[in-house]
């Protein structure tokens, strides 16, 4: 990784755009944490699966969003764009930290660690996928209404499964090895788009 590359995360992280994102993404969990948070007398603290779900919605959503509107970037802008969301879970994993903590949940934290990560660079390089097709189809103006209903076809294949397979969604609150494994192939072959380098793209530089 160059000094260009951190550079160019350093300034997008400085964008308006993603400032926002930022603020509002802590916002949500902060209220998560107040709505579910026992008060008073009560000892039972579940406040980390409200939590890590609604972390895990909020993340793939945005990089699923981000990776399709990245898809016609180039290969060094889609990594600042990936590497700046990767920035923006980690922010928010001491607020996780803490409700695991206190909730002390059956599940390790290693992972909520794992999982998480692995599904936001899994969905980014899915929202890249999706807005080259829909590129070339020349209809990307559907992908505000098409994002959605990807997601939603993730959760209803995993219904119709009967088991927890592709939705990332049940996946941070219930350890299944077979999910992680997706989205770890998912991810490589992710980060292999970004770090390989063609012959048509070698004016981009190295990463």
């Amino acid at each position: 990784m160059n000094s260009n590359l951190l550079i160019a995360v350093s300034e997008r992280l400085r964008r308006s755009d993603m400032i926002q994102l930022f603020m509002a993404f802590i916002a949500l969990l902060i209220l998560v944490l107040a709505v579910t948070w026992p008060a008073g007398s009560q000892r039972v603290n579940d406040s980390w699966y409200s939590l890590v779900q609604a972390r895990v919605i909020a993340l793939v959503l945005i990089a699923f969003s981000y990776g399709e509107m990245s898809a016609l970037r180039s290969r060094f802008e889609r990594a600042s764009v990936l590497l700046a969301l990767l920035l923006l879970a980690l922010f928010s994993l001491p607020l996780e930290i803490a409700s695991y903590a206190a909730s002390f949940p059956e599940v390790p934290l290693l992972w909520s660690l794992s999982i998480v990560p692995a599904n936001l660079i899994a969905f980014f390089g899915v929202g890249l996928t999706l807005g080259r097709l829909l590129a070339f189809l020349r209809i990307r103006f559907l992908s505000p209404l098409l994002i959605p209903l990807v997601l939603l076809g993730v959760v209803m294949i995993d219904s119709w499964l009967g088991r927890t397979v592709f939705n990332p969604f049940l996946a941070t609150t219930t350890v299944v090895p077979l999910h992680l494994i997706i989205m770890l192939v998912l991810a490589a072959g992710t980060i292999l788009s970004l770090v390989w380098r063609r012959n048509k793209n070698k004016e981009e530089g190295p990463l």
